[in-house]
């Protein structure tokens, strides 16, 4: 039989799907390396470092016949690497889970600093209403929006009751005098900095399925960016396990609602009690695969696809050909527009739109208005060809990827 004309296997083995930008782990040779667990053991490197060293050396791959100085260096480095991994190591500590049941109590507590982990295209389309947006493009950037959340409070009042002014209160729901005292005199002294503000109670965060919030909470623990006994939870299980759990809830409720109409029982306060138990999710949620983005149980959106420069959700109503919204350009290379040159020589590119919703340019099956604007001519060319190698296989009637080993079992 002929093989699949766009057959196409990668294959990539990593030590950590999600890494936080902290350092590559080396679990895999601990052992062997004797590294250290944490930064108090790391005196086993200076102890042993010669042994490591030679370990190292063949272990990691490092060029034995470089200078002895650039060795130790790559060597130190590795160690350092897997320390600060370490510090975000959901094996060693982690927050507390929050069952979808609980979750919501959390997201309407006002005292409650609900995070978002994942980056800004997947918070766009969909987030928790009182969630925080650390508008981060990757989650290496995460540890660095964290501290800079951490700065933003004042956490020698933690553990203080404080009135609506921002006031200490005493056991008789007093102000304080001495506090007042002490916060005007260091009011006086940082009349430049910026106010810092009353610390929540607790600190709760999420991500798509429950991976990434556990390497987040993890490094918020080990970071001592926050005091040690200020809780922090997870949503257990995701988004994706609350959309699921909040259908169940809707369709036991509903179930419910009708055998009390049926036998007469329906109260107003029972309405109030259903309304409490709404969503506090807001939006759909991004997958990393073709459904792109689900809905309240588990449903795929009809509302996006992927852009298919990016592979981030795109509004399904960019891939209209008359959409009222969008000013089209017939011809990209001719646009009066200066990034448009780069388009010149590049066959079989559609017209460039210009979305007026988001006021960016993008080129429907090949960038959105997201990305199109980073998009290099490489990348256009590469995009170009992929859409011209669908299009063929849609006029054929066939996948535009296959694998070759399955079809020949079904076949046999």
């Amino acid at each position: 039989h002929p093989r699949p004309a766009f057959q196409r296997l990668k294959i990539k083995i990593k030590a950590e799907i999600v890494t936080l930008g902290l350092g590559r782990p080396l679990e895999h040779r601990r052992q062997k390396l004797k590294l250290p667990t944490s930064e108090e053991d790391a005196t086993v490197i200076s102890d042993s470092k010669e042994s490591i060293r030679q370990n190292m050396v063949e272990d990691a791959n490092i060029d034995s016949t470089q200078p002895r100085g650039q060795i130790l260096e790559q060597t130190s480095t590795l160690t350092d690497r897997h320390l600060q991994n370490q510090k975000a190591n959901p094996l060693k500590t982690k927050g507390q889970y929050l069952t979808p049941s609980q979750w919501d109590e959390a997201c309407r507590n006002p005292n409650v600093v609900v995070i978002d982990t994942r980056n800004t295209y997947e918070v766009e389309i969909g987030t928790f209403e009182s969630a925080l947006d650390p508008k981060t493009e990757t989650f290496a950037e995460f540890p660095k929006y964290l501290e800079t959340l951490a700065n933003e409070y004042d956490w020698s009042l933690y553990g203080k009751r404080m009135d609506d002014d921002g006031k200490t209160l005493d056991n008789d729901n007093e102000r304080t005098s001495t506090d007042d005292e002490e916060r005007e005199e260091e009011d006086g002294d940082n009349r430049r900095e910026k106010k810092k503000k009353a610390p929540p109670e607790a600190i709760a965060m999420f991500c798509t399925g429950g991976i990434r919030c556990e390497k987040a909470t993890s490094f918020a623990l080990q970071s001592k960016f926050f005091p040690e006994d200020l809780p922090i939870y997870h949503l257990e299980g995701g988004i994706l396990a609350y959309l699921d759990h909040v259908a169940k809830r809707n369709e036991a409720n509903v179930e419910a609602a009708s055998q009390r109409e049926s036998h007469g029982n329906h109260t107003a306060q029972q309405d109030e009690s259903n309304a409490s138990t709404n969503s506090t999710f807001k939006g759909e949620c991004f997958v990393f695969d073709k459904r792109v983005a689900l809905t309240e149980g588990l449903k795929p959106s009809k509302s996006y696809v992927s852009c298919y420069g990016c592979r981030g959700p795109m509004d399904r109503r960019l891939l209209l050909q008359d959409g009222e919204d969008d000013k089209i350009i017939s011809n990209p290379a001719t646009a009066d527009n200066p990034s448009t040159k780069m388009y010149r020589g590049i066959p079989n590119l559609p017209p460039l739109r210009y979305d007026t919703q988001t006021k960016k340019y993008y080129l429907p099956g090949l960038t959105c208005p997201r990305c199109h604007s980073s998009t290099t001519r490489e990348s256009l060319e590469r995009f170009s060809q992929r859409a011209n190698q669908m299009e063929i296989c849609a006029r054929e009637g066939k996948p535009h990827f296959r694998d070759g080993k399955n079809e020949e079992k079904k076949e046999i």
